[in-house]
């Protein structure tokens, strides 16, 4: 069985904190270094969003636009209620998420 202090070294290591981070992270703080850290993986998860917003306002809008250039298909007018349907659920969650 693992010792509690020998499990709270191992995650010690292994998130790179020191003994110091760990008193400050008891008080309910966070050094410089681990706000940082923070700050960058919240930068990273920012471009993400705005990776799938654009991703996804992108699809709705092709889907939008897709049956109008498509007009002179044939079976395109029964079509075209499920194309739009499925466009505006999407460009829902995006507003919704977004």
């Amino acid at each position: 069985m693992i010792h509690p202090k020998d499990k709270l070294k191992n995650l010690q290591d292994a998130f790179n904190f020191s003994v110091k981070e760990l008193e400050l992270n008891r008080a309910g703080q966070l050094s410089s270094v681990q706000e940082k850290r923070l700050e960058s993986h919240r930068a990273v998860r920012g471009c993400g969003r705005r990776a799938a917003f654009i991703g996804l306002g992108g699809t709705a809008l092709l889907a939008f636009l897709v049956p109008l250039f498509l007009a002179n298909e044939p079976g395109i007018e029964q079509a075209r209620p499920y194309i739009w349907g499925v466009a505006g659920f999407i460009l829902a969650l995006v507003l919704i998420f977004g």
